[in-house]
């Protein structure tokens, strides 16, 4: 997803650290989520709109010129082979996975 989050970052003369320290986020993490290496979590999204004075939409990289354009990009997949890929797991497999037990 392109964001303005680096854009927002040097407009306001911070850096990755200062950045990852007001909002609780590791540098790295932060500079993925820039660099479109990494999802944004809803929540971190809008701690860092608050933290530079922004809607979700401009940190997001909506453009109103073109808003037909889509913000986030989204992954096609199979859902014939997600179903496959679950049926190989065994029924302990399964539960773990669910979260049933560790």
């Amino acid at each position: 997803m392109k964001t303005n989050i680096r854009k927002l970052r040097t407009q306001k003369k911070l850096t990755l650290e200062e950045v990852g320290k007001k909002i609780s986020l590791g540098k790295a993490s932060l500079s993925k989520i820039e660099n479109d290496q990494q999802n944004i979590y809803i929540d971190t999204a809008i701690q860092l709109a608050d933290l530079f004075g922004v809607s979700l939409d401009e940190l997001l990289g909506r453009d109103f010129n073109n808003p037909n354009k889509p913000v986030i990009k989204t992954v096609d997949f199979n859902f014939n082979d997600i179903l496959r890929k679950l049926k190989s797991y065994s029924n302990n497999e399964l539960m773990k996975l669910s979260g049933a037990y560790k």
